[in-house]
């Protein structure tokens, strides 16, 4: 059964990946189950190898926590709220050259305090944001930012994970897992200006109900389309005000992946996947 699982997982992941993930390590950990913390780096510019365990240094640190059923993945990335500047986490992707468009996906547990992401260029105290989310959640949730980043040879991608800012505050770090990164090259004109959009997808796991909420610059007529594990196209719905609703009455028990794409142009504003318990 376990097998069956981990075969499911990776097959969801191979659908909704556009190419590979720029993120090298997006899990913390290592096959074994040990820990995994190179190529982060946290709010002291320090990579996360110096302290690779369950405290937090520089307000950054990893648990064993997951999103994830599945046995085998059980580190997640958290990061706590620190004085001016936020506290947070970062990697950074280099030799991506020309306009492309860049996809973040993540999980995140933000109960009682914003937790969120944020895509640009530079490094630590150089970094320019192009595209961010901040939320809050009462369990794992999985969360997309999609941006239009031009770049050349030598500069860098910055994913940052944040959990804010806060003065004495009394503040639980907020959980990050699962982070990907994929980029789409633009080889159309409808590509050059894509939805600038997030999306929010909760409560997932969903009991009665799940909504989909899409942040989008360029509200309009979207539609949702929610695929079975195999690939299988079962429910599609439209909508004007960037607000979907699915009900459990419309889908039985299982786990499902959707798409919203923008009606007027077909791109993908985003997708991910969902469970009904």
């Amino acid at each position: 059964m376990k097998k069956q699982i981990l075969i499911l997982f990776i097959l969801i992941h191979a659908k909704l990946g556009n190419g590979q993930n720029l993120i090298s390590n997006g899990r913390f950990q290592y096959p074994d189950l040990n820990p995994r913390c190179d190529g982060w780096f946290n709010l002291c510019g320090e990579e996360l190898t110096a302290h690779c365990d369950t405290n937090l240094n520089c307000y950054v640190g990893l648990v064993i926590d997951s999103p994830s059923w599945i046995p085998e993945d059980i580190w997640s990335l958290q990061v706590k709220a620190a004085f001016e500047p936020d506290g947070y986490a970062e990697t950074y992707i280099t030799g991506q050259t020309g306009t492309n468009i860049y996809t973040l996906t993540y999980w995140m547990n933000a109960k009682d305090w914003a937790g969120g992401a944020r895509i640009g260029t530079g490094k630590q105290n150089k970094f320019v944001e192009s595209q961010s989310r901040s939320d809050t959640c009462s369990s794992w949730s999985e969360f997309t930012l999609t941006d239009t980043i031009t770049t050349q040879a030598t500069d860098t991608i910055t994913v940052r994970l944040s959990a804010g800012s806060g003065d004495f505050c009394i503040c639980p770090p907020i959980r990050f897992a699962f982070i990907e990164l994929v980029k789409k090259a633009i080889n159309a004109v409808d590509d050059v200006n894509p939805v600038q959009s997030s999306i929010l997808a909760y409560p997932n796991p969903a009991q009665k109900e799940i909504k989909f909420e899409v942040k989008s610059k360029n509200q309009g007529s979207m539609t949702l389309e929610i695929f079975n594990s195999s690939g299988t196209p079962i429910l599609s719905k439209q909508c004007t005000d960037g607000l979907f609703l699915v009900n459990r009455s419309e889908l039985p028990g299982g786990l499902y992946i959707y798409c919203v794409t923008s009606d007027s142009d077909q791109i993908i504003v985003g997708r991910g996947k969902f469970v009904f318990d």
